[in-house]
């Protein structure tokens, strides 16, 4: 079975009010002597992630119909396109189990939706990726880069 996209037809997410929470990804045991040990509870950490929506009349039918019908009220998983420090890009995301989403009228004809999601992987650098942005600063990396080729290596014949 294809997991569906959000909707063309909607609305992308509103800045305000939007914000996640990666839940924590490890547990925790006391020990009858010595320190706690910690464990990973699993290795892809669900993320919470709170969203807004500004609807029109006609939108808010789609939204419910596609909530109800193609989500089975909330229940199967849709690409919902997410904002990370990668931009926004296409997640895997269920509505958070238990909850459903709530509508507020804003104006005429105008309908504020706001829900919890649950992200299933949210995307993050690779392990390599890690390292060697922890290792170098880009900026610097640049600078003597740039002094390398444009003074260095000239030497004498530069275009000065």
């Amino acid at each position: 079975m294809d997991i569906p996209h959000w909707p063309e037809t909607l609305p992308k997410l509103l800045a305000d009010g939007y914000g996640y929470e990666p839940k924590p990804a490890t547990a925790g045991t006391t020990m009858d002597s010595g320190r706690p040990r910690s464990r990973l509870r699993y290795r892809v950490t669900p993320t919470e992630v709170n969203v807004r929506w500004s609807f029109s009349g006609e939108q808010l039918t789609t939204f419910e119909g596609y909530f109800k019908h193609i989500l089975s009220s909330g229940v199967l998983p849709f690409f919902a396109q997410l904002s990370t420090g990668r931009g926004i890009v296409p997640v895997r995301a269920v509505f958070a189990p238990g909850t459903s989403y709530k509508v507020a009228n804003e104006t005429y004809n105008r309908w504020s939706v706001t829900a919890q999601l649950i992200a299933l992987e949210m995307p993050v650098i690779t392990h390599d990726e890690a390292l060697i942005a922890s290792w170098r600063d880009p900026d610097a990396e640049l600078a003597s880069l740039y002094e390398l080729l444009h003074v260095q290596l000239p030497g004498p014949l530069s275009w000065q």
